[in-house]
């Protein structure tokens, strides 16, 4: 996928929204094996390595172009790691997945009204 949908902070909003895709992933099947005998549930956390997203969007707001090159290079393997959870419950993961919706539709708004505000600084209204 093009990073020209958000081009100040492409980077680190879309590794957000793929770690919260994951994360939903990952709490939907801990809901569906939650009485499978020795199941253990996992979450999707962002890696030690990867950085957090606070420091990823400072290093992307950095940069004093967006033709030139980005300052880290984070690989989607690397920048996520699965933690296992062992107290799995039905309310701890709908909570989990509630949690995960609202913060992938921030996400999807805040990349909806960076576009609108782009829009609208090139048509001049």
């Amino acid at each position: 996928m093009s990073e020209s949908w958000v081009p100040i902070a492409g980077r680190p909003i879309r590794q957000e929204l793929d770690r919260l895709w994951l994360n939903q992933q990952a709490a939907a099947n801990n809901l569906a094996n939650i009485h499978t005998p020795g199941f253990v549930g996992t979450r999707v956390v962002r890696s030690e390595t990867g950085g957090s997203f606070g420091q990823l969007l400072s290093k992307e707001l950095s940069r004093t172009d967006p033709h030139h090159l980005p300052v880290s290079n984070p690989a989607l393997s690397s920048a996520f790691t699965e933690q296992t959870v062992n107290d799995l419950s039905p309310d701890t993961e709908l909570a989990e997945v509630s949690k995960t919706v609202v913060s992938y539709q921030t996400m999807a708004e805040l990349v909806s009204r960076t576009g609108r505000m782009a829009r609208s600084a090139i048509e001049g209204r």
